[in-house]
């Protein structure tokens, strides 16, 4: 494998064996050269000398591009990012980042989910250890590690084995939990309207959450009925069964300039102990422009939600922060494909997009009541003209969207959404 990052290339190989131990580490510790902490994250290329020329040449070239490529960019924090999750599907542990005469050795740590990664190692200067001694001492360590690991794998298929026997020979409970996919929406709707806590957890491809984020409620639904009182929701530390939902999200459905949109499989338990899901989406704003973002869409639904005849709007069921990461998370209902992804999943053409009438007068009524509501949308394309599989069509993305009212802009946006029904 090989990356470029800040123009230097690396060459980056991976062992797919069992993780590293503690032990393992604080054996092959002893033997990493110990190198000022300047050096984290940097990787020295022919001709440089010094951390010094290295320092200027980082704020020179911020980005790279790959060689005989054109706008594949790779940051030095990305490349290790991206080898880490590699290494994740691959089950690999150990790895070396090598450029040209220099070096560096990490560690994957099961445990932690941590990268270890030595300083920089100038192959040619190093003298205690050499770079020889090194290297047998890597893998000396790798190799007794992977039969410590193999000895571990025995150890727990066993336990494994006897735990599941003894759960067969067990009786199950006599009550057991309902679960219902498909439940009054009321119901639902209201229940998440008054749960203060929304615990998340990831679930696809290599990433699976043991410990799931808590995103804590810091304003009112915008669903139809609920009651929007703004208000300062308290800190708490401990939740009550019925006042949390889980959400476990899948692989995100895309990214835009307010964040990265996931599906999500709504759980809850109700006081009558029943089970109750939903499938439903969560955007998610990291950057403090997404979020002022978000939150102008935010209001926006707020507004709308208040007004009567308005159509082809998303239901909004709260937005959500996570405090140890200040991310914002504004969970709606799922309200399917855009006009865009559907044409080309049909035609294949990205130019063209085809509706049927009835689909072209529904976008055309929900934005005259939009309009009417006193809102300009301000970004209208196909990619924010959603169908779903009840051929329901929605309007979406109001993160630029504006609380006024002029008939000539609102004409004008009108003959743009029926421009792009008729292409």
């Amino acid at each position: 494998m090989a990356d470029l990052a800040l123009g230097y290339t690396i060459g980056c190989y991976a062992w797919d064996l069992p993780s590293f131990t503690t032990e393992s580490w604080l054996k092959v510790k002893p033997i990493l050269p110990e190198l000022p902490s300047k050096a984290l994250y940097r990787l020295g290329r022919p001709g440089v000398r010094s951390l010094a020329e290295e320092d200027q040449l980082a704020k020179l070239t911020k980005k790279s591009l790959f060689p005989g490529s054109i706008g594949i960019v790779n940051t030095i924090d990305q490349t290790f990012a991206t080898k880490s999750n590699t290494a994740v599907i691959h089950d690999s542990t150990f790895f070396i980042f090598n450029c040209g005469r220099y070096e560096r050795i990490g560690f994957r740590h099961r445990g932690s989910k941590t990268l270890y990664l030595s300083g920089v190692i100038d192959m040619i200067n190093i003298t205690d250890p050499s770079y020889r001694q090194l290297h047998v001492g890597l893998h000396t360590a790798i190799l007794q590690d992977a039969l410590e690991r193999s000895d571990l794998k025995e150890t727990s298929l066993k336990l494994s084995l006897k735990r599941t026997a003894d759960f067969l020979n067990k009786e199950l409970p006599s009550k057991r939990l309902k679960s219902s996919p498909v439940s009054d929406t009321s119901e639902i709707f209201s229940e998440i309207a008054k749960r203060k806590l929304a615990v998340v957890k990831l679930h696809y491809g290599v990433f699976c959450s043991p410990v799931p984020s808590s995103f804590v409620r810091v304003g009112p639904s915008c669903a139809p009925g609920a009651v929007r009182v703004q208000k300062e929701y308290p800190k708490q530390t401990k939740y009550k069964t019925h006042e949390y939902f889980t959400l476990t999200l899948k692989e995100s459905l895309g990214e835009g300039a307010v964040g990265v949109v996931h599906p999500a499989a709504l759980e809850f338990t109700t006081e009558s102990d029943d089970v109750l899901t939903r499938n439903l989406v969560i955007k998610l704003a990291f950057s403090s422009e997404q979020q002022k973002r978000m939150l102008n869409e935010y209001r926006i639904y707020g507004h709308l939600c208040l007004k009567k005849g308005i159509e082809g709007i998303i239901t909004v069921h709260s937005m959500f922060r996570d405090p140890d990461s200040g991310t914002l998370g504004m969970l709606m209902d799922d309200a399917g494909q855009s006009l865009r992804h559907r044409e080309q999943k049909r035609s294949g053409y990205l130019a063209r997009i085809s509706t049927t009438e009835k689909e072209r007068n529904s976008y055309i009524r929900a934005l005259k009541s939009l309009h009417e509501a006193g809102v300009r949308h301000n970004d209208i394309r196909a990619e924010i003209l959603l169908v779903n599989s009840r051929n329901e069509v929605f309007i979406v993305d109001f993160d630029r969207a504006t609380i006024e009212y002029n008939e000539l802009t609102n004409r004008f946006e009108l003959q743009a959404m029926i421009d792009i029904l008729r292409r």
